[in-house]
């Protein structure tokens, strides 16, 4: 959700019942079958969700099909295999996007009610390195590549799928990255998942709005990834600077803050994406890790900046019942409940004289994992405190009765 005039809810959906596809045995030595491939697991289930979520043509729907199978399964890595000892699939790359490591995540958002409870499907990948080398190394050499695929497919003549995106910034920010991964982090890492980079998209109509994050080292503290990010945007300004004149300044406020409490809030990803193009929209995700109680308490100085950021009420209201409906008293102990969330930080990349006010918003992301409870309950609990969701058909799904 999103401190901004209109709150943006987003859910993500199962992942993909890996068990589902084990046809059962028929009695031969070499048992159940399995997939070959993540195209075969995926498809069916980025269908089901444009076909049942979505508001998208037919047309629509076959152009980001076509560019998911075609591109996009390209750097998804083999599909899992069947072990027949235990039943369950085995993933052949640690891919740190899901818990169970699969490199795909499908959600569906709903920033407005003139959607009439029809979300904007979206979708992450990982970057699973070609020769499937498992290091983070790997990952940002295969990200060039797969940026190369994205330059390709957004100049793609009209009738194919309309793809936004910008390649040269997204290179020149992973080869950055490249060198302070050299220069910073050590390989092996005992602490660190392989997992570099992720590639998303929003899926608007026939237009896929592509969307690059970058994970630091989790191994690092606080202040050297400050560093790490400061340095990330020096290097955008420096390279464009017409593009991002003010994204310093703006910056400046929260890496203050986050210089000011060390020990609880991490940054973790930079993330560049075209969801507003021709302007590029600039995000920093950190980690609020609760290190005694999780109260919202506990979160909205750290939305607000300490109250450097104006947070909308209607936002603030919204996140404070939501929050307070899942973690309940008995979570809120300290060792209890949630172990951290995620911050979301919007730098803005114009120069404001309303600093930081206009350059700077803030999200809060609730992580479901750290919510151990059902679908039902979490669904319940999303319809009762966001309006923006009351139309909302999936949601509804989930409160039907049970028998």
């Amino acid at each position: 959700m999103g401190a901004r005039d209109t709150l943006s809810t987003a859910v993500g959906l199962m992942e993909p019942d890996l068990g589902h596809f084990i046809a059962p045995s028929n009695g031969s030595d070499t048992g159940p079958t399995y997939p070959e491939s993540w195209n075969d697991i995926l498809m069916p289930y980025l269908r089901d969700t444009l076909v049942f979520h979505g508001c998208y043509t037919t047309e629509d729907k076959n152009r980001h099909l076509k560019f998911f199978s075609n591109h996009v399964t390209r750097w998804l890595g083999p599909g899992p295999s069947y072990n027949p000892d235990t039943g369950l699939a085995v993933m052949k790359y640690p891919s740190s996007l899901t818990n169970d490591h699969t490199p795909f995540e499908v959600s569906c958002c709903w920033k407005s009610k003139l959607q009439s409870g029809k979300p904007i499907v979206r979708y992450v990948t990982d970057v699973i390195p070609f020769d499937l080398e498992v290091s983070r190394m790997a990952g940002f050499k295969s990200a060039i590549e797969v940026i190369a695929i994205l330059d390709r497919v957004s100049q793609s003549p009209k009738g194919e799928l309309v793809l936004r995106a910008f390649p040269k910034l997204w290179s020149h920010i992973t080869e950055r990255m490249m060198e302070y991964e050299q220069k910073t982090h050590s390989e092996p890492c005992n602490k660190c998942s392989p997992s570099a980079v992720f590639v998303g998209f929003d899926l608007v109509d026939s237009v896929s709005f592509a969307k690059m994050y970058w994970l630091f080292p989790s191994c690092h503290k606080t202040p050297e990834l400050v560093q790490g990010v400061r340095h990330m945007l020096s290097s955008c300004a420096d390279n464009s600077p017409t593009v991002f004149p003010g994204i310093l300044q703006n910056w400046a406020n929260i890496e203050n803050h986050f210089n000011s409490y060390p020990d609880i809030l991490q940054p973790r990803i930079l993330s560049v994406d075209a969801t507003k193009f021709p302007e590029a929209r600039v995000k920093i995700y950190a980690r609020r890790i609760f290190s005694g109680t999780n109260d919202f308490s506990d979160i909205e100085p750290h939305l607000s900046l300490n109250g450097t950021i104006s947070l909308p009420e209607a936002f603030r209201d919204t996140c404070k019942s939501l929050w307070g409906s899942l973690v309940g008293p008995e979570d809120s102990q300290p060792g209890k409940g949630p172990k951290y969330c995620l911050l979301l930080y919007e730098i803005g990349t114009k120069l404001s004289s309303k600093f930081p006010a206009e350059g700077v918003s803030a999200k809060l992301y609730i992580m479901c994992q750290e919510i151990p409870r059902v679908d039902s309950f979490l669904a319940q609990r999303l319809y009762q405190n966001c309006a923006v969701l009351q139309d909302a058909d999936l949601i509804k799904y989930e409160l039907r009765p049970r028998e």
